[in-house]
């Protein structure tokens, strides 16, 4: 009995270690061309934690083979590790003149549905986005209304004191109600534009922003997202999971259309950044983990705010799948990041990100 244990967890080390090789290496794999490393990128902290179990496991059992297995391995996955996890040895900084405080939020439409709360949410979102004062606020899902009823244009250009913007209206219902993407500044806006996709109502906008006499260039991106349902997250929060219903089945296809749009807007998106000849600022909601394939051709040479700033898992999505972070700030050499933190209100399905830019002169 002892030999058929010790003979199974053998096999569940391998296998766990073949996994976090295959978790790992997606990133560098087009969803469009092999799909299926890309759920075992979705699931690296889940496969790491049991890697790393098992490694334990195998030190307390002494079995110096297994042990240079599996340390090996976890070696070879600690880069990834830190695209998931950080320590911010760094104290905190002050904000100075060439110092940019920058947000960017998926804002939900400001709660425009919840009914019930009949505006309380916005209220709040509204209040945090005053007292962050940020210098430029990126947003995603982002609404307002001409006629005022909600919320007007004016009505956040007031509260963020902000009064240079860039508006980019996907969806159009009437000729009052506006919903797509803005970038608000503080600072001049010299030129904008957008970079649209046939194939999904997903964008990115850059807008070039004037800081005294240097401009830089902020890319503001909203990914193609799962779509998942109300029923489908209910079926993941079910405890008895039967991989035989139809409604899994019909998960998985979701997952698999948006990896494969993403792979097409990061590719579209990414050839844009490489040819802009400003600092740049990429950010907002990419609807995917740091160990993914859009993470990885998105960032590029940028750097990663939350790896240079930001302390433990920096979770930035507020809804069924927890401690996912699929909300970022990157940007080019031209800066330094301080202060990268998210702001734990629970008002939309994303939590905003914040940190301090600093231009390098």
């Amino acid at each position: 009995m002892k030999k058929f244990l010790k003979i199974f967890i053998v096999f569940i080390t391998a296998i766990t270690a073949g996994s976090l090789v295959i978790s790992c290496f997606s990133v560098y794999i087009d969803p469009r061309k092999f799909l299926y490393p890309a759920y075992f990128g979705l699931a690296f902290p889940i496969i790491f934690f049991l890697h790393l179990v098992l490694t334990i496991f195998w030190i307390l059992r002494r079995n110096r083979s297994l042990i240079f297995f599996t340390t090996l391995i976890l070696i070879i996955s600690l880069p990834w590790f830190f695209d998931v996890f950080q320590i911010d040895f760094s104290a905190k900084k002050e904000k100075k003149g060439n110092t940019i405080k920058f947000m960017t939020y998926n804002v939900r439409n400001f709660s425009l549905y919840d009914w019930k709360n009949n505006g309380k949410k916005r209220d709040f979102m509204l209040d945090f986005i005053k007292i962050e004062k940020a210098d430029i606020i990126c947003y995603q899902e982002f609404y307002y209304e001409r006629k005022k009823d909600f919320i007007s244009l004016d009505t956040i250009c007031s509260i963020q004191e902000t009064p240079f913007y860039h508006i980019y209206n996907s969806n159009t219902i009437s000729s009052s109600n506006n919903f797509g993407q803005a970038t608000f500044s503080k600072y001049p806006i010299v030129n904008s534009g957008e970079i649209t996709f046939s194939f999904s109502n997903n964008s990115c906008i850059f807008t070039d922003v004037l800081i005294n006499t240097d401009t830089i260039r902020v890319y503001n991106n909203h990914l193609e997202s799962i779509r998942f349902m109300q029923e489908e997250y209910n079926l993941i929060d079910s405890i008895a999971i039967k991989f035989e219903e139809e409604e899994y089945l019909g998960m998985v296809k979701k997952l698999s259309t948006a990896y494969k749009f993403r792979a097409r807007e990061v590719d579209e998106i990414s050839t844009h950044i490489k040819n802009c000849t400003y600092p740049v600022i990429v950010c907002g909601d990419f609807n995917d983990t740091p160990i993914s394939y859009a993470y990885r051709k998105m960032k590029g040479d940028l750097y990663d705010a939350f790896k240079k700033s930001g302390a433990g898992i920096g979770a930035t999505y507020n809804g069924n799948i927890p401690f996912q972070r699929i909300d970022y700030i990157l940007y080019s050499r031209d800066f330094d990041s301080w202060n990268y933190t998210t702001g734990e209100i629970e008002y939309s399905d994303h939590y905003p990100v914040i940190c301090l830019l600093e231009l390098n002169k």
